[in-house]
């Protein structure tokens, strides 16, 4: 999980509060919480704002 906060950018606490929160997908297998890289992609992907202009 902390490989998928830092190539986002963000926190491994950001990261489980957006899981949490179910902001971002992830899959669970035993106590082990992973995000495939293309889920990752999508995530930013769908999240960007192009700059006005």
């Amino acid at each position: 999980m902390s490989r998928a906060a830092h190539l986002l950018g963000i926190s491994v606490k950001t990261l489980r509060d957006w899981i949490q929160g179910r902001r971002i997908d992830y899959v669970k297998v035993g106590t082990r919480v992973m995000i495939r890289p293309e889920t990752i992609r999508q995530f930013v992907t769908s999240n960007t704002r192009r700059a006005a202009g």
